[in-house]
C-alpha cells in the first residue's frame, strides 16, 4: 500500500491532522509500512497500532481544552441558575407588593408598568444597603415603607368572588415583566409614583439634583379620576397664607400662624389628598380645595391606567413619566 494512500485513509477517519513534533514522529512510523506490505496481517496490526497511538496523542493534546470547555459550561449554567433564583425571589416579593400600590382593576399594561417600578425600587434599596433578594423581609419592607400582602390577606381584601381573577391578573403583570427593572445612566434609582396628579406631574428638580429623570408631563386623564377634587375643612385656627407654588400648581411654602412650612408638611398635618390646594375662608372656618391624590412626582397611576386603555405598552408608559430610562434585566 502506498504511504500517501495510508495517510489519506487515516486523515479521513480522524477528520483532521494536528501538525507538530509528536505528529511528525508518528508520521515517520508510516514509512515502515511498505516494508511489510507483503504481509497483510502484519500490515493490519501496524496500522491499528499507529491509529491507536495517534488517537491517544490527540486525547492527551486536547484534554485540557475539553476540561476547560466542560467546566466553563457548568459554571455558566450554575451562574444562570443562581441568577434565575434571585429573580424568582425578587418577583415573589413584587407579587406581594404590587396589590398595595395600584388598584388591581386597572389595565394590565398599567399594572405591568407598576410591577417594574416596584422591582426597580427594591433593586435601588438593595443596592444602597448592599444586600440581595434573599435578605428582603417584611421588617425591611416596613422600614422602606413598602406594604406587602399574603394571599389570604388579598382574598380578604378583594373578596372570595374576585380573588382568583385578580390574583391571576397580578401574576400575569409580574411574570410578563419578570426581572425587568429601570436604570438611569447604568444605576438603579428611586422611582416615585402617586395615585392622581393635579393634571400635570411635578419636576424632579424640586427634590434635588438626584432626580433629573423626572420631568413635568401632562396628565389630562387624571381630571376624570375619582377623588381628583377634594374639599377639607382645616383644623387650624391660625390664618393660613400660601407663599409659593411650583409650575404644576403644588404649594411649596405656606405660612401658618406666622411660621413658614413646606406644602407637603402642611398637607400631612391637615390630612389633605394633595399639596396642590387653594384655601378659602368660610363662616365655619378655613377650607382647602385639593386637586389630585399624592405628592405629584413620577408616574401617575390613574394616567397610566388611561394610557394603557388607549393602547400604550408598559414600556411606553414608563418612558413617558421617567425620561432617559433604560429597561434592563436585574442582576
Amino acid at each position: 500500500m502506498d504511504v500517501r494512500r495510508l495517510y489519506f485513509i487515516i486523515y479521513a477517519e480522524n477528520m483532521f491532522w494536528i501538525p507538530g513534533p509528536s505528529a511528525s514522529r508518528i508520521f515517520h512510523l508510516y514509512q515502515l509500512i511498505p516494508a511489510y506490505s507483503s504481509l497483510p496481517h502484519i500490515r493490519y496490526k501496524m496500522i491499528e497500532k499507529i491509529k491507536t497511538a495517534f488517537s491517544v496523542f490527540l486525547i492527551l493534546l486536547l484534554f485540557p481544552y475539553i476540561v476547560v470547555m466542560l467546566s466553563g459550561s457548568q459554571t455558566e449554567e450554575t451562574l444562570l441558575a443562581a441568577k434565575g433564583d434571585r429573580i424568582d425571589v425578587l418577583d415573589a416579593w413584587v407579587m406581594r407588593i404590587l396589590p398595595g400600590e395600584m388598584p388591581v382593576t386597572y389595565e394590565l399594561e398599567a399594572l405591568k408598568a407598576q410591577a417594574v417600578i416596584a422591582r426597580s425600587n427594591l433593586a435601588w434599596r438593595m443596592e444602597a444597603e448592599g444586600i440581595g433578594p434573599e435578605q428582603i423581609s417584611e421588617e425591611r419592607l416596613e422600614i422602606w415603607e413598602m406594604a406587602c400582602y399574603m394571599p389570604e390577606e388579598l382574598e380578604e381584601l378583594w373578596g372570595n368572588k374576585h380573588f382568583e381573577e385578580y390574583y391571576e391578573k397580578i401574576t400575569w403583570a409580574v411574570q410578563e415583566t419578570s426581572g425587568k427593572v429601570l436604570s438611569y445612566e447604568g444605576k438603579y434609582v428611586d422611582l416615585p409614583f402617586h395615585a392622581v396628579s393635579a393634571g400635570q406631574t411635578r419636576d424632579g428638580s424640586l427634590l434635588g439634583e438626584a432626580y433629573p429623570y423626572l420631568k413635568a408631563v401632562e396628565c389630562p386623564g387624571d381630571l376624570e379620576a375619582e377623588g381628583y377634587l377634594g374639599v377639607v375643612r382645616l383644623q387650624t385656627e391660625d390664618v393660613p397664607e400660601i407663599l409659593e407654588t411650583d409650575a404644576s400648581g403644588y404649594v411649596t411654602e405656606i405660612r401658618l400662624g406666622g411660621k413658614g412650612m413646606a406644602g407637603e408638611e402642611f398637607r400631612h398635618r391637615e390630612a389633605l389628598n394633595s399639596s396642590c390646594f387653594t384655601i378659602q375662608e368660610t363662616k365655619n372656618g378655613w377650607v382647602a380645595t385639593t386637586k389630585g391624590v399624592g405628592h405629584g412626582f413620577g408616574l401617575s397611576m390613574y394616567q397610566a391606567h388611561v394610557q394603557a386603555f388607549q393602547g400604550k405598552t408598559f414600556l411606553e408608559i414608563l418612558q413617558y413619566f421617567y425620561e432617559g430610562m433604560e429597561c434592563i434585566s436585574f442582576s
